[in-house]
């Protein structure tokens, strides 16, 4: 699971053990950067099924993994699809 690289400090040198791995990790398995611009944002919604309005709440819904609650929004029924929208976008 760990590069095999990865420095393991010596047991007396365990004070920046996280510092040291948490770099390793970084450094070998580089996070991607967040698309922060208008469009990155409306791409990233768009690829993840959308903003839709339940039937049961009757709410604006934005779940960006099917079946899991995690990043999981919702929104006032009242507004319109473009109101949801923007307040969507505000919030990513």
């Amino acid at each position: 699971m760990f590069p095999k690289n990865l420095y393991i400090p010596a047991i007396d040198d365990i004070e920046n053990i996280f510092e040291d791995v948490q770099e390793t990790m970084n450094r070998e398995l580089p996070t991607p950067e967040k698309d922060t611009t208008e469009k990155g944002i409306l791409d990233l919604i768009k690829n993840n099924g959308g903003i839709r309005k339940s039937s049961a709440t009757g709410e604006w819904e934005y779940r960006p993994r099917k079946n899991s609650d995690v990043g999981f929004r919702h929104y006032d029924g009242n507004l319109s699809e473009q109101e949801a929208l923007v307040k969507l976008k505000e919030d990513l």
